[in-house]
């Protein structure tokens, strides 16, 4: 989430405008059964 934040705050610094103003992360829940297979927020997507 923070990479890609920052790589929209680069692309507005150099004059991009944002592809889509909104940014929407999926949700995903996490429980006992798939917490082995669970990607943080800092694992590339």
């Amino acid at each position: 989430m923070a990479q890609q934040a920052v790589n929209v705050g680069y692309g507005i610094m150099n004059g991009q405008k944002p592809a889509n103003p909104m940014i929407l992360i999926e949700p995903t829940l996490v429980t006992r059964d798939n917490v082995k297979s669970y990607k943080g927020w800092s694992s590339p997507r």
